[in-house]
């Protein structure tokens, strides 16, 4: 009954001795393919990120051969991006108008409906923080244009705002009324 024993006990050590080489040798080997996977996605990123880094140096250069019609794309772009819906959720922030404005949801109040929102101009180093009901707007100038940020859509976390561009026919029918 001892030897029996004895070969029991060598037998289960040297199975326990089995099962932790291949259990080590699967996580090593698990590990390894997820490493090279995880390399290959940095490499893929760091190629893109040298590809955008010289198409921003080429466009530089391109803005800098003709200043005047930058001007002219600075005001295209303001206009297509003024006149939409933006989402900011609270705590976060959202840079529009070409890095120009930055739009940050410190607050929401569902019970009142109200929203406590900053308006960093960045050129200006100008804040603006209120406290809008739904429906309510923010008045603010942008490179001499006069802009109005509706709280549009309030929802427990995030909003949604609209930026109108003040136009000549806007103030002449504020004018009337």
């Amino acid at each position: 009954m001892r030897k029996d024993l004895v070969i029991r006990l060598i037998a289960f050590v040297v199975l326990c001795g089995l099962v932790y080489y291949f259990s080590f040798d699967q996580g090593r080997s698990a590990v390894g393919a997820k490493v090279t996977r995880l390399e290959a996605a940095l490499e893929a990123k760091e190629r893109v990120i040298g590809q955008q880094t010289l198409e921003i140096s080429r466009l530089r250069k391109l803005l800098d051969k003709c200043p005047e019609k930058a001007a002219e794309t600075i005001l295209s772009n303001d206009e297509s991006e003024s006149d939409q819906r933006i989402t900011i959720r609270q705590g976060a922030s959202r840079i529009v108008f070409n890095g120009r404005l930055a739009l940050t949801c410190l607050e929401i109040d569902r019970n009142k409906k109200t929203a406590s929102l900053r308006i960093n101009l960045v050129q200006e180093d100008k804040l603006i923080e209120e406290t809008v009901g739904l429906g309510q707007g923010i008045r603010f100038s942008l490179s001499g244009q006069e802009y109005t940020l509706i709280l549009d859509q309030l929802q427990s976390s995030f909003v949604s705002v609209q930026i109108f561009k003040k136009t000549a026919c806007l103030e002449k029918s504020a004018g009337v009324a």
